[in-house]
């Protein structure tokens, strides 16, 4: 039997960073994709991921950005993990030697090959906000 992990995405402020650590989640996703409303800084990912437990994930959501761009957030934001969207070939992020979500959207699914070395994260279909 499989275990659930649980994620909580999208979080721009300390108290609520403070609440959530709290509860105790496996992951929490600091958006990095400045089209969102939730978009955060790799810096303020970084301040915000301070809060949290040691144990818990810090995954950078990021839209289409290149291997230099996720490196950087990885390193200025403190990520452990990446959760990928937009991104057809993820074989050159796993030089960034952490884990990576890749994401695909409802309506590609079912045909998805999840790309080795990732994990697939399934989302709403949405190409303007790109999930969510």
């Amino acid at each position: 039997m499989s275990s659930v992990r649980l994620k909580i995405c999208g979080l721009t402020r300390e108290t609520d960073v403070d609440a959530v650590a709290a509860l105790d989640v496996d992951a929490v996703g600091f958006v990095l994709w400045p089209g969102s409303p939730r978009a955060v800084t790799p810096a303020t990912a970084a301040a915000l991921g301070r809060i949290l437990p040691p144990w818990t994930a810090r995954v950078g959501v990021m839209v289409t950005p290149s291997v230099v761009e996720a490196a950087l957030a990885v390193r200025e934001g403190g990520l452990s993990a990446l959760q990928l969207h937009g991104v057809d070939d993820v074989a050159p992020f796993l030089a960034l030697h952490i884990p990576l979500a890749w994401v695909a959207s409802l309506d590609r699914a079912e045909a998805a090959t999840t790309p080795a070395g990732a994990t697939l994260m399934v989302d709403a279909v949405d190409p303007a906000r790109h999930g969510g």
